[in-house]
């Protein structure tokens, strides 16, 4: 079946089996769809099994992200495309009409270390929204994206939330994410600052060619990190931190931390290419993330809607 936008679901769609691996445990099925409105997303659910399989990301109903950015037109603000659609992106510095490119699904985003992406109503939690751009170290977390870097000599910020958490690329150590904890001045065992942080390795990163990576994390129990297809064998590293990392940029100032709010989420300290943006808080498995890439990668990737 399939399910709209709006959560109403379709009759039993016609399937045809192609083949079964009794060995890997996969099976494959195509699955017709008559019709898809340019307002619905497409979410299909096989209960042929014991338990239900979901393909969420077929064509990605969002429900599970916070911020989904395809980097299509316009430039700015950039359109947020999850189902909540609060986190618009707007463009800063060098980031202009001449920053779009050809994308991994159809228009992509050129940038440079001059310029950003940042988003103005991320800087702290809204108990109004039913989402947010906040995650904990002891929470979900699950992020996706395109990467093309240029060069592969120097470490790069690819996003971040100042305090919070963020995607780096370091040489040797390939993309890193960290996570920040921040010392509760209130609570007398809470007395240092520290940050948790889980490397992909330099296998499958090229310069000038595109790479998926993609992160989940659910509380203290599971890691997936995949770079393009292949799951990463990663373990977490725990240091210490004093506090003070802040935002890649500072200006315009409505983007400060005046008033002690965490600083905004921001695209931006990388010079390539980036396509697909998606993050949520979480928890993504092996075969939803790996199905994400599937359905993205450029020489296959799902037909994209219009209003054509």
């Amino acid at each position: 079946m399939a399910f709209s936008k709006d959560g109403s679901r379709s009759s039993k769609l016609p399937i045809n089996y192609e083949g079964f691996d009794r060995k890997l445990g996969e099976i494959i099925v195509w699955v017709r769809v008559d019709s898809l409105n340019v307002s619905d997303s497409l979410e299909l659910v096989y209960e042929g099994l014991q338990d239900p399989l979901y393909a969420l990301d077929v064509f990605p109903t969002n429900r599970s992200y916070s911020l989904v950015w395809h980097f299509g037109y316009p430039l700015s603000p950039q359109t947020d495309y999850a189902e909540m659609g609060y986190f618009e992106g707007t463009a800063f510095g060098s980031v202009d009409a001449d920053a779009i490119t050809e994308g991994v699904v159809g228009i992509g985003i050129e940038m440079d270390s001059a310029g950003s992406f940042y988003v103005k109503k991320s800087a702290k939690v809204d108990t109004t929204r039913e989402v947010n751009m906040s995650f904990e170290e002891d929470g979900y977390f699950c992020f996706s994206t395109w990467v093309e870097l240029d060069a592969l000599d120097k470490e790069q910020t690819i996003f971040e939330k100042a305090k919070e958490y963020a995607l780096l690329y370091v040489p040797e150590k390939g993309f890193v994410v960290e996570v920040y904890h921040v010392a509760d001045s209130s609570d007398a065992l809470d007395t240092a600052s520290y940050k948790v942080s889980w490397a992909s390795g330099m296998d499958g990163i090229k310069a000038g060619e595109w790479t998926y990576v993609a992160f989940s994390r659910r509380a203290f129990e599971q890691t997936v990190f995949y770079v393009n297809d292949a799951k990463v064998s990663v373990s977490l590293e725990k240091s210490d931190w004093d506090d003070t990392k802040v935002a890649f940029s500072l200006e315009p100032s409505d983007r400060s931390d005046s008033v002690g709010v965490r600083a905004y989420f921001e695209v931006g300290g990388f010079t390539g290419k980036l396509d697909e943006l998606m993050v949520g808080g979480c928890f993504r498995d092996d075969t939803w993330t790996r199905l994400t890439y599937l359905n993205q990668k450029p020489e296959t990737y799902w037909p994209v809607l219009s209003k054509k």
